[in-house]
């Protein structure tokens, strides 16, 4: 029963992290970015330090979770999930962290030429925040249907 409840818990928490990121990837970065630099640069902040705490938190519960599975499952599946999903993490830190930085802290104050260039790239590194969430949702939902 614990089992089936983590699992539960790994693949609704890593979907659900999955699909906010996709939508901010597929949806709402090119509709901000389709109402110019400056608006973009002024809103950006408000959106990101309001999903930050939502995502993070789906991370690590998604993490935890299928960790706990992987202890009762015993199969390598619910591990390479785990660090999938866990991935998202040092790869914000690493690779998204210096780039917010720069967009956060000097904001509207920014160049439009480089705060374009900031946001351009910001979509395409969550876009692989998106795949790592995808894969390790994609490798749950096998190992839940599909058992040993």
């Amino acid at each position: 029963m614990a089992a089936q409840t983590l699992q539960f818990i790994a693949l609704l928490s890593t979907t659900m992290y999955t699909g906010a990121s996709a939508y901010a990837s597929l949806v709402e970065h090119p509709a901000r970015l389709a109402c110019g630099t400056t608006l973009a640069t002024q809103v950006f902040p408000h959106s990101y330090r309001r999903a930050i705490m939502l995502m993070f938190t789906l991370v690590l519960v998604a993490t935890i979770s299928s960790l706990g599975v992987w202890t009762y499952d015993d199969r390598t599946i619910w591990f390479v999930g785990s660090v999938a999903v866990f991935a998202i993490i040092p790869f914000t830190i690493l690779a998204i962290t210096p780039l917010l930085s720069e967009l956060l802290e000097e904001g509207p104050d920014l160049e439009e030429a480089r705060a374009n260039l900031l946001l351009r790239r910001w979509g395409l590194l969550n876009n692989v925040r998106s795949l790592l969430g995808l894969t390790a949702s994609a490798l749950f939902l096998y190992a839940t249907l599909v058992p040993v």
